[in-house]
């Protein structure tokens, strides 16, 4: 399979890859690099995901979105919630997705005793979403390598809560990196239970800080992501292969 994806790489005008993890993969295989550039998947933050000042901020909901698949890391948030209820009562879940897991995920609900704590939405449509990222407390997003070594390559559900004005904790895999730092963002070890579940309740104790963070979090992706800047970057990328393609067809 690396060969192949050398093959492709070597033949192509252009390779873009959304982030800077992949990026490294590549370079790894020993793909001819000059050909590979980041460019990130757009995510609309002028018209959708956008903050909303009539909408009323919780100070005790988190907010889960993404597939319930093991590189998500949901289970080590639910692990973490007894520690985080002891210093934080009030706290609950919300849990918007599906997938495989969702039974395994349920009976831990179950074993914890979190039924009340815990809401799984299921799948919904992303012109819902918004309004969940524009209510929470936290959004959590604790990625983690699976044990296939399979990873989150890029977290855009990072980036349309730090869109809505939502303060992020994110699961300190390299795919994470890149579009947030820890200068806007909240990274974590998910699977230590007890460190990670005092980052929560430090978060949902520190009214401030979540609107700092949240704020440079809104500014960094309004110019790294939105659909005007990751479009423009495209059109640039084109542009160049376009130039060179006669040079290229003449040989």
């Amino acid at each position: 399979m690396d060969a192949l994806k050398r093959f492709v790489i070597k033949n192509a005008g252009a390779v873009s890859v959304v982030s800077d993890a992949m990026r490294a993969e590549l370079a790894r295989i020993g793909a001819p690099m000059e050909k590979v550039s980041v460019k990130p998947m757009g995510v609309d933050l002028a018209d959708s995901f956008k903050p909303d000042a009539m909408a009323p901020r919780s100070d005790c909901e988190l907010l889960f979105v993404g597939r319930l698949v093991e590189k998500k890391g949901l289970r080590y948030l639910l692990a973490a919630m007894p520690e985080v209820l002891e210093k934080a009562p009030e706290a609950h879940l919300t849990i918007v997705g599906f997938g495989p897991e969702a039974d395994d995920l349920g009976c831990q609900v179950a074993r914890l005793n979190l039924g009340n704590k815990v809401r799984f939405v299921g799948a919904l449509p992303q012109a819902m979403l918004p309004a969940y990222y524009q209510r929470a407390a936290l959004f959590v997003a604790p990625f983690v390598e699976a044990g296939s070594g399979d990873q989150e390559g890029l977290g855009l559900v990072a980036v349309e809560a730090a869109g809505c004005g939502c303060p992020v904790v994110l699961g300190d895999v390299p795919g994470a990196h890149g579009l947030l730092d820890p200068s806007c963002a909240k990274f974590v070890q998910p699977r230590n239970t007890a460190e990670f579940a005092a980052s929560i309740i430090e978060l949902l104790e520190d009214k401030s800080e979540r609107e700092r963070l949240a704020a440079l979090a809104r500014e960094r992706v309004a110019g790294t992501v939105d659909w005007s800047v990751v479009s423009k970057g495209y059109i640039e990328l084109l542009d160049r292969i376009v130039r060179i393609l006669p040079r290229d067809y003449s040989a």
